[in-house]
């Protein structure tokens, strides 16, 4: 994807009058409809009303009508001119009151404005939404002939986009699973795997950032956001620090993508800039006469980072409309169902519904199975990326229950589909195969406890 330069960085120029628009549904933004002529609505309900009834046009603080006929009018004409004594009267300012008044004026023009310090998190918010404005309005500008900005900004990822996130995800995750891990020896906890893993992302920083530029602004806020590091906050000052300077290297420093970098590594760690930003790019491409691709993904990332933060009722209700929005636009067995439902599965783990979050998990993984295959795993179960981490999951929730055989076959599975797309040099598969390891290490140990305990008895 080529990249450029937009003409003017976004903190040249003052900000333009907000675009009016009306308020859009989930279901607005992915499912497609066919485009409809604009009619002039005749419908009295749809007019503006600019009076509480026909006989009144406007009235007094009292509630009397100021268009009232002569019949009707409570006012006489001396109550008329008595009222016009009181209001009008003729005469000239007071000298000393006029010359203080002059005075006070003149000094305040001469003298200086106080100084008001900025809010540094209001003014780094401005720089970064004013940023992803010029930057994608410059975006949308040049989007190539015979290609719809839909599938031109959000349709397609690349190789290095794709390593590049998925390594960084990766390690968060096993960094965050150290922090609550109880294991004393240092190489034996999840985050092991985690340094080295960020350390050869670095190499793939600078491709990401140019070969898919939404992708890569969608997971600055959503993957690097203060609440999904705040197991190691440091990590992500770090991160955004490298990630400023690759910008400058490869665009500029006024360049939006620089800023952006920039601005969230000086934000004090404040969480409401990286939602309110990924919310920014949703109103952005809501202008959009197709979105549902840019729309999934944003609205996805949206609702984790509102889960990741707490914000869980409101992440909860985006989930489950896109999760309904997805399943008529793309299809109940498409990626993009596959991957909301998978989320909404993690939501019902949070809660601890481990009912509701299998009943999910098992709908990600499972594939309709053609006649006469039926007992065949590798097709009645998707074989990608979604399904071993989703198999992962139902892992868990067997490991939850206490069930360590079923939690051991459905991560035996997630390391066979893991080897197949990822490889043996992965983090993920790494992790899935380390938890196999472990489990069976535990399960092993708990079978010869009860064994040594039922010799016990028996003498």
């Amino acid at each position: 994807m080529s990249m450029g330069r937009p003409p003017t960085s976004a903190h040249q120029r003052a900000m333009s009058p907000p675009i009016t628009r009306s308020a859009l549904s989930i279901a607005d933004l992915i499912i497609e409809t066919a485009p409809q002529s604009k009619q002039r609505s005749e419908s009295p309900a749809e007019t503006i009303e600019t009076c509480s009834s026909p006989a009144l046009s406007s009235s007094t603080p009292g509630g009397q009508s100021c268009a009232t006929p002569a019949s009707s009018c409570a006012w006489s004409e001396d109550q008329n001119r008595d009222r016009d004594k009181q209001l009008v009267h003729t005469g000239s300012p007071n000298p000393q009151n006029l010359s203080n008044f002059k005075a006070q004026i003149r000094a305040l023009a001469e003298s200086p404005p106080p100084f008001i310090a900025p809010d540094s998190r209001t003014r780094t918010l401005d720089i970064i939404t004013l940023s992803l404005r010029d930057y994608y309005d410059w975006q949308i500008r040049n989007v190539p002939d015979g290609i719809s900005p839909d599938d031109f900004l959000g349709r397609e990822t690349t190789d290095a986009s794709q390593q590049y996130w998925s390594s960084i995800k990766n390690a968060i995750y096993l960094i965050k699973l150290s922090a609550s891990s109880t294991e004393a020896d240092a190489t034996q906890r999840p985050d092991v795997r985690a340094w080295p893993a960020l350390s050869e992302a670095g190499r793939d920083a600078a491709a990401a950032m140019t070969s898919q530029p939404f992708d890569f602004l969608r997971n600055l806020f959503a993957t690097l956001s203060p609440a999904n590091v705040r197991a190691r906050p440091e990590l992500r000052a770090i991160l955004l620090q490298f990630l400023a300077s690759e910008a400058n290297k490869n665009f500029s420093p006024t360049h939006p993508i620089a800023r952006i970098c920039t601005e969230l590594n000086n934000d004090q760690d404040c969480q409401e800039i990286s939602r309110r930003a990924l919310q920014c790019m949703v109103d952005m491409f809501s202008r959009l006469g197709q979105r549902r691709f840019v729309s999934f993904k944003l609205l996805d990332s949206l609702a984790t980072l509102l889960r990741r933060n707490g914000e869980f009722d409101a992440a909860m209700a985006i989930v489950t409309e896109l999760f309904k929005a997805c399943r008529r636009e793309f299809g109940p067995y498409s990626e993009q169902t596959r991957a909301v439902e998978n989320e909404l599965a993690h939501f019902f783990m949070v809660v601890d519904d481990c009912d509701q979050a299998l009943k999910h998990c098992m709908a990600v993984i499972r594939r309709p199975p053609p006649e006469g295959l039926l007992n065949d795993p590798t097709i009645a179960f998707h074989q990608d990326g979604i399904a071993a981490h989703t198999m992962e999951d139902v892992a868990e929730v067997h490991e939850r229950r206490g069930d360590l055989e079923q939690a051991i076959v459905w991560l035996e599975r997630a390391a066979d589909v893991a080897l197949r797309v990822w490889g043996s040099q992965a983090v993920a598969t790494g992790h899935i195969i380390d938890k196999l390891t472990t489990l069976k290490e535990y399960a092993n140990n708990m079978l010869k406890s009860a064994r040594d305990w039922e010799a016990v008895i028996e003498r």
